[in-house]
């Protein structure tokens, strides 16, 4: 009986300390298109921690924008190649192209954020405007955003935010 009840107390206490919440280190990560790699910096102190994602990985080539999706993975623009590219938001790991160059007329994409609707919004600098894609198949749905409201033909390398 004695045995019975330390196994049990240790199971218990097993139990209990894997449901203990895990300390999350905060870290900013940052789109470097210079080095082709997003890179991960410690946000208290602003101490380089590492590559995120190397450069390169899954064909990355000139990220400019990155967004946290709904489903905890990250999303990169690649400027060069004009795609959106899926990366494990905890591991960094190339999932794959979600959004390929020329859907939806994307090209040189430079923004990227999700919205409430947890659709994908983007801007680019060739192809002016704002787009939407579907944030669960990376179809696109529509442009937004095409031409400028002031009395020009198009936006030019609109930048947003959505609020």
């Amino acid at each position: 009986m004695r045995n019975f009840l330390k196994n049990s107390c240790l199971l218990i206490a097993s139990a209990i300390l894997s449901l203990a919440p895990l300390k999350v280190e905060a870290a900013l990560l940052v789109a470097s298109r210079a080095s082709n790699t997003v890179l991960r910096y410690d946000e208290q102190t602003g101490t380089l921690i590492d590559a995120f994602i190397p450069a390169g990985s899954g064909g990355l080539d000139g990220p400019t924008s990155l967004a946290l999706g709904p489903d905890g993975n990250l999303y990169v623009t690649s400027y060069y190649n004009s795609s959106v590219l899926r990366y494990d938001g905890h591991t960094g790991a190339f999932i794959d192209t979600f959004i390929p160059s020329g859907s939806g007329d994307l090209s040189s994409p430079e923004s990227i954020a999700f919205g409430l609707d947890n659709n994908i919004y983007i801007s680019g600098l060739d192809g002016n405007g704002i787009r939407r894609y579907n944030g669960q198949t990376g179809a696109f749905i529509d442009t937004v955003v095409g031409f400028d409201p002031l009395g020009g033909d198009e936006l030019n390398s609109p930048s947003f935010r959505l609020c």
